[in-house]
């Protein structure tokens, strides 16, 4: 009895310690948690054969020993590592033992009706050893968890099959219910065969807090146990396309439904511009007229050196074009001809950037050492790279902060994100971005793929030369 509860004791710490084993993963400082339960649910079925151990089974089993069984369940996938499950399972045992191990007579056989419902984890190893990738074909994980099990047993003799004991059998032949935890411990392996569907291969180990199962009590303190081998797949029934970029007419449709709101956000931004242009016109006015009365105290104006104050860079306001062709304004800063398409206005906010729907490459000489594409299992954790400093290229804004970012090895796992990320330090604020692309459609294309992943306030920025810049659109 000792050794059982030992056992017992064991297996429940090692389960609560896996399943509580948390993973820091925040996104945005505005939005820090964006996964929705149903994404990432699966519906698993799968059937294999059972083995028993306990008293009455063989070393050597018999072919009528291996008995069928099948089992459905839900997995929610938390993160790249962690998930957790429940199942229903049903299936068949029998056990045979003809001689005792010191040599003596047994001629003992037994059938069993068992049902169980459990709760466990997963712990995926190949994503915690070798980083997380969304396109690996095969995955090992391991299994621990507990539930509650059922069984109907008959302990028959071999030779004239009569009963000799019965357990979880009702007077009338019935199912007297005696429930018995059980603790389900394994390993498995998921194959990908769509991004849809999956193949599974598992093995669990289930230790049941009992020596009831084959209606035999040796009186040994030994649980009985069974090993449940089974092939079965897996469909994923919400947040199907979190790693696969899904082209369907109807996500075509909602970002359309986002692009038309940011149309009418930006309309919002541009009023609230003209409106601060004509306040610093006013101001600019103010000041001139100052600096005018100030040349009859016989000294020139202090001001009339220092440059003129703007919010943003003259050549990518969105203020009234006859402000940067006046002449006493930014007289002496030399505009920058822009790039060869029409780009659409940039914010901090949590909205998609419409932009520029064409496919010609930008202009500009980008220095290709700089600048890393192809995102190994180093660099996916710990590389953050400055934005180039020449060249023009769009990429994909994920987070600005006051302060550096600490947490961008969890961000990447928590959205799945496999492009290399940058960070822009321009007016105090850090921006982090996630990927190099020098056509806007394709910067597009994996901003809405981070917004399937759950990052809703995902959006295009445009760098040159370092700087982030910004248009107005026509």
């Amino acid at each position: 009895m000792e050794k059982r509860l030992i056992k017992i004791l064991f297996l429940s710490g090692l389960f609560i310690s896996i399943f509580l084993n948390p993973v820091s993963t925040i996104g945005q400082s505005y939005n820090e948690d964006n996964n929705r339960f149903f994404d990432n649910l699966n519906l698993n079925v799968n059937a294999g054969t059972t083995l028993f151990y306990g008293d009455v089974h063989s070393k050597s089993p018999f072919q009528e020993d291996w008995k069928m069984g099948f089992g459905l369940g839900l997995r929610k996938q938390f993160s790249p590592i962690f998930a957790v499950g429940l199942q229903f399972l049903s299936t068949k045992i029998h056990g045979t033992v003809i001689n005792w191990p010191n040599g003596d007579i047994a001629n003992l056989k037994f059938d069993s009706d068992l049902t169980e419902f459990n709760l466990h984890t997963t712990f995926n190893f190949s994503n915690a050893l070798f980083g997380y990738k969304p396109d690996r074909a095969l995955n090992i994980y391991a299994l621990a968890g507990f539930g509650i099990a059922n069984w109907m047993t008959t302990l028959r003799n071999t030779t004239d099959n009569s009963v000799i004991e019965q357990y979880g059998v009702s007077p009338n032949g019935g199912n007297a219910w005696t429930p018995s935890t059980v603790f389900p411990v394994g390993l498995g392996v998921n194959i990908t065969l769509t991004p849809n569907i999956g193949l599974n291969l598992e093995s669990v180990y289930h230790i049941t807090n009992s020596d009831n199962v084959d209606a035999y009590t040796a009186g040994n303190g030994a649980n009985d146990s069974f090993l449940f081998t089974s092939l079965g797949l897996s469909f994923k029934l919400s947040g199907s396309n979190r790693n696969f970029s899904s082209g369907s007419s109807s996500n075509a449709s909602n970002f359309e439904k986002d692009l038309e709101k940011q149309r009418k956000y930006q309309e919002k931004v541009i009023n609230k511009e003209q409106k601060q242009q004509q306040r610093e016109e006013a101001d600019q006015a103010r000041k001139k007229q100052i600096d005018s009365n100030k040349k009859g105290w016989g000294r020139k104006s202090v001001s009339a050196n220092l440059p003129k104050v703007a919010e943003y860079d003259p050549q990518y306001s969105f203020r009234d074009q006859k402000a940067t062709n006046n002449k006493d304004i930014n007289s002496n800063i030399k505009e920058e001809v822009p790039p060869p398409t029409e780009i659409i206005t940039i914010d901090e906010g949590k909205h998609f950037i419409t932009g520029v729907k064409n496919s010609k490459p930008l202009a500009g000489n980008i220095n290709q050492g700089t600048i890393v594409e192809n995102v190994n299992s180093n660099t996916l954790s710990t590389e953050v790279i400055q934005i180039p400093q020449t060249g023009i290229f769009y990429t994909v804004q994920i987070m600005a902060s006051q302060k550096p970012a600490t947490n961008i090895a969890d961000l990447r796992l928590k959205y799945y994100i496999s492009k290399q990320i940058f960070v822009s330090t321009q007016d105090g604020v850090y921006r982090y971005s996630a990927g190099y692309f020098e056509l806007y459609d394709d910067a597009v294309t994996y901003s809405k793929q981070l917004k399937e992943n759950g990052l809703t306030d995902a959006f295009v920025s445009i760098y040159q030369n370092g700087n982030r810049i910004l248009y107005r659109p026509k």
